[in-house]
């Protein structure tokens, strides 16, 4: 009997919650993050600190997300983002771009650099390519090729704001 209580009473100890809330971000942001960090668990906690995200319960997340884009993420999750503007030059044929997205590229930078937020980015982006007359896919495609020489990408306003202020700032000018 009094072996089936020990185990009742290790049931109920394994069983019992503590108080302790652990904050942690969603495994999509967490894979997002990780990706721009191309790995660097310490990099991805710093974006997910800059964009709001809870952070510092995250390390064994991030490293499940890594594991998760390194082995079994599906081509259209994965992304790698463009360094170096030369790198995807040739294949985002900049000289085609119309007058309009250069500017909308141009004062989605102004909006980066004033520290708008990734929501305040995603609906810029959408109200500004309306108001330009460039169809909507047409303009977040052209910053998905900018940044990750893809069509697609993560959520845009969200993904801008969790990469490098100065980076996106130089990159949207066509600077770097």
């Amino acid at each position: 009997i009094e072996e089936k209580d020990e185990n009742e009473m290790r049931k109920y100890e394994l069983a019992k919650l503590t108080n302790e809330y652990v904050d942690l971000p969603q495994f999509s942001t967490c894979v997002n993050a990780i990706q721009i960090a191309v790995g660097g668990v310490d990099k991805a906690k710093r974006i997910l600190k800059k964009t709001g995200h809870p952070y510092k319960h995250a390390d064994e997340r991030l490293k499940l997300a890594w594991n998760w884009v390194q082995k079994y993420a599906p081509e259209q999750f994965k992304f790698t983002v463009k360094e170096n503007l030369d790198e995807i030059k040739e294949d985002i044929r900049l000289n085609t771009w119309s007058d309009e997205m250069k500017e909308l590229l141009k004062e989605t930078a102004d909006k980066v650099q004033k520290g708008a937020t990734g929501d305040e980015l995603q609906q810029f982006i959408f109200e500004a390519a309306k108001a330009k007359e460039i169809p909507v896919k047409i303009a977040f495609m052209t910053f998905y090729q900018l940044l990750l020489g893809k069509s697609r990408g993560p959520k845009l306003g969200p993904f801008l704001a969790s990469l490098d202020t100065d980076f996106v700032i130089k990159r949207l000018r066509l600077e770097a």
